[in-house]
């Protein structure tokens, strides 16, 4: 059903009565045009220098250097956040990987010898 109500609507002349009416001065036109022609902006967070950051051994000390470093004003909250978030990310996966190290060499040592 919705293919073919769909198939039966001339969306080329549609979109340019649209574009005659924005054209006009239509602001609803313009509107409706623009919101499904055009992509809705996202801020996009620009590359940080962040001293410090690769001489820290651990996540731990990772992390505490980014809430130094935001709290210095060198890095905006916002990307001070997106990194602790990346790091809980990394820090998961390692703990998964291990605990996947951990389960294999159980199994190991108690597997049925063959």
């Amino acid at each position: 059903m919705a293919a073919v109500l769909r198939g039966s609507i001339d969306v080329q002349a549609i979109i340019a009565k649209l574009a005659e009416s924005a054209a006009k001065g239509n602001t609803r036109a313009a509107e409706l045009l623009l919101d499904r022609a055009l992509p809705t902006l996202r801020p996009v967070a620009e590359a940080v220098e962040l001293p410090g950051l690769k001489d820290a051994a651990t996540l731990t000390a990772k992390a505490e250097r980014i809430v130094e470093l935001a709290a210095e004003g060198k890095v905006s909250p916002d990307v001070a956040t997106a990194l602790l978030g990346a790091i809980g990310t990394l820090a998961k996966a390692i703990e998964i990987d291990e605990l996947m190290r951990r389960i294999e060499a159980l199994e190991e040592d108690h597997a049925p010898p063959k």
